[in-house]
């Protein structure tokens, strides 16, 4: 019954033995990647603010510096401390159309419920002002890692209230936005005096959504975790190892982080291995991914992770040479690098 509609190994087998073409878990995951030149123009009106500072009164490290990038527009209520409070209504920015692989995303620190409240409202041009066409509210504390439920059971609300300074991102599916609008704007509303009662957050973008799947056919060697080996069956493009030399990884697919231990040992040098140079030389970046269906099981919303690798020089630029050389069985092994000749008995 709980897996009903979603991913199950069981389903995964199913599939394949019935001829589909299916990648297992992997059919399930996307990549959310901000749209070029997708940050929301402004529109008509002035921001509304009391208790929110603009371009500043937020905590941690936003996804741009303010007034770049993704953080072109960006508001927050902390400047004054956690015990202050205040209320947000930002200036339109103007909603193109909203393509069915896209979504509208802003970036958010603090608690978005619990005393706080953050909505996009939804407006419509022409006449001497926008008029309002629906409200949409944006709460991910029951995604907080402090708060995730174990299924069955309902999400309950933490005798302490949330502390979230941490930036992440929330989103609207095209489907969320009201008919009509083209306009959109920001509200909030800090009411919570707690050390928690803080909130700060950008101004609307779009991204775009694409498949894992179809990522992982550019940047390649794929390099697959084994914990997902069995749960990525269409990956074929792995790292050769061959003859004392390992081609340089360009993407992983990395564990869960909530496994309970890690799958990098072939990445640590220390230990031999076969991947050591990759930590070594290259820059890992991780490419923000969802599995479809976790808003509703937060739980489960750990899939893992794809990671890219660049490196500052090129990979696999080498010419190998390869000698064959003919011993008896009875000669024994060859004295292993770095050890001692044996001395004859």
């Amino acid at each position: 019954g709980r897996q009903a509609g979603s991913y199950s190994v069981g389903a995964q087998m199913q599939a394949h033995l019935a001829g589909e073409d299916t990648c297992g878990l992997i059919d399930d995951v996307v990549t959310t990647i901000d749209t070029p030149g997708g940050v929301l123009k402004p529109g008509p009106g002035a921001a509304a603010l009391t208790g929110f500072t603009s371009g500043g009164g937020y905590r941690g490290t936003p996804p741009s510096p303010p007034g770049s990038g993704s953080s072109a527009s960006l508001w927050g209520s902390s400047a004054n401390g956690a015990i202050s409070t205040g209320t947000l209504t930002s200036q339109w920015f103007v909603l193109p159309d909203v393509a069915d692989d896209q979504e509208l995303a802003v970036n958010v620190s603090g608690r978005t419920a619990q005393g706080n409240r953050l909505a996009l409202e939804f407006g419509r041009g022409g006449g001497d002002a926008p008029t309002p066409v629906g409200q949409r509210v944006l709460d991910d504390t029951d995604t907080a890692p402090e708060s995730q439920p174990e299924y069955p059971t309902d999400r309950v609300d933490e005798v302490s209230p949330l502390f979230r300074d941490e930036w992440r991102p929330l989103h609207l599916a095209p489907s969320a936005i009201p008919p009509g609008a083209d306009l959109v704007r920001v509200r909030a509303t800090d009411g919570a005096t707690d050390p928690g009662g803080f909130l700060a957050v950008t101004g609307p973008r779009l991204r775009d959504v694409v498949p894992v799947r179809a990522q992982l056919d550019t940047g390649g060697p794929v390099f697959v975790d084994w914990t997902l080996l069995w749960s990525a069956p269409c990956v074929r493009d792995g790292p050769r190892v061959s003859g004392g030399v390992a081609q340089a990884p360009g993407t992983l697919l990395k564990a869960p982080a909530d496994i309970g231990f890690s799958g990098e040992a072939s990445f640590v040098k220390g230990i031999g291995g076969s991947f050591g140079p990759m930590s070594v030389i290259g820059t890992e970046s991780v490419v923000p991914t969802r599995l479809q269906g976790s808003r509703s099981r937060p739980a489960y919303a750990d899939w893992g992770s794809l990671v890219r690798v660049t490196y500052p020089i090129a990979r696999d630029a080498y010419d190998t040479e390869g000698t064959r050389v003919e011993r008896w069985g009875w000669e024994g092994d060859r004295t292993p690098l770095g050890y001692p000749e044996r001395s004859a008995p």
